[in-house]
């Protein structure tokens, strides 16, 4: 699983090869999983019931802390594990605002600081599929990552077929090769390598990127992102 993680994490690699060009026509990415970007925390819930993680900043492999040089997901920044279904929640978890702090008398006010993304983890084993939703302070759902759950599938140079229950408005879904990923949104704005991972962003014109494995080339995540909230 922790290859599966680093894999997903590959998207939040900064910089990379500008290769934009003409993409096929089409707006941007507003739904995939069956939530849509935009809508409240509840909604997730809904569908998926309670997360069996919740994270703070970064969404890192298991065993990694989060933070600065972490492995993470895309325009996520680092932070802290918050808390466990069933324990008590992280402050400012979606619909659960934190308690303020007061300050000492006579030490200087502090600056405030920028809010962190709040993600829900879905490990789904049987399904070979791992969900990340993303919410901003007000519990708002702001990005959707769905990536291969699967050590050993056709996207990583094995056999079992991925998860092939959550495809892009354009109809790409994990496992899909290189080129039906251009065919559909024309050539990235960014090519980027990371370890042995290729990310394809189409943020700007599309709200999406794609994750690969070098040497295979098919895709192994897809995170849409509400570029408004970032």
């Amino acid at each position: 699983m922790k290859a599966v993680w680093l894999a997903m994490a590959a998207l939040v690699c900064a910089g990379g090869i500008a290769v934009a060009g003409p993409a096929p026509g089409g707006g941007m990415e507003i739904q995939l999983a069956g939530i849509q970007l935009g809508k409240p925390a509840v909604t997730v819930v809904k569908a998926y019931g309670n997360p069996r993680r919740v994270q703070v900043g970064t969404v890192t492999a298991p065993g990694q802390s989060g933070g600065a040089g972490g492995a993470g997901m895309p325009g996520m920044p680092g932070g802290e594990m918050g808390g466990m279904p069933g324990g008590a929640p992280p402050m400012g978890a979606p619909g659960m605002p934190g308690p303020e702090m007061g300050g000492m008398p006579g030490a200087p006010s502090q600056p405030a600081q920028a809010p962190q993304t709040i993600h829900w983890i879905y490990e789904r084993e049987r399904e070979g599929v791992v969900y990340v939703f993303g919410f901003d302070e007000e519990g708002t759902v702001v990005a959707i990552t769905v990536g291969d759950g699967l050590e050993d599938s056709v996207n990583r140079g094995g056999t079992r077929r991925p998860f092939a229950g959550a495809r892009t408005s354009r109809g790409i879904k994990l496992g899909d090769p290189f080129r039906e990923v251009i065919r559909a949104y024309g050539y990235p704005e960014t090519q980027q390598n990371a370890g042995d991972e290729v990310v394809l962003t189409y943020y700007e014109k599309a709200g999406v990127a794609f994750s690969m494995k070098q040497g295979v080339m098919r895709v192994t995540s897809i995170t849409i992102r509400d570029m408004g909230a970032h």
